[in-house]
């Protein structure tokens, strides 16, 4: 699961506030981006564990807490793609000499 700094959790109310308050979040942060609403959904299960079922979509300030998650995952993201083979060219694994 995600890193994120969730305050404590104690009861099902609190927990709950907090799913609705991250999945409005991660819709805004999808909106100024220009992300799809599933991009949302997909980062609310690897936080989470599941999908926003039920919960009204919303738009809310984004926490710097968030802002810091979103930002270590873009960077794990573009570290990913750095050794990745160009579309179109062709890795000389398994090539014959």
């Amino acid at each position: 699961m995600a890193n994120i700094d969730i305050p404590i959790i104690q009861n099902n109310m609190i927990k709950e506030a907090a799913k609705v308050s991250i999945w409005h979040q991660l819709l805004s942060m999808a909106n100024a981006k220009g992300f799809k609403k599933g991009w949302a959904a997909h980062q609310f299960m690897e936080i989470f564990g599941d999908y926003p079922k039920g919960i009204p979509d919303g738009i809310e300030p984004v926490t710097p807490s968030m802002r810091a998650w979103f930002r270590a995952k873009a960077e794990e993201w573009h570290e990913s793609q750095h050794d990745r083979i160009p579309k179109g060219e062709k890795s000389d694994e398994g090539s014959q000499a």
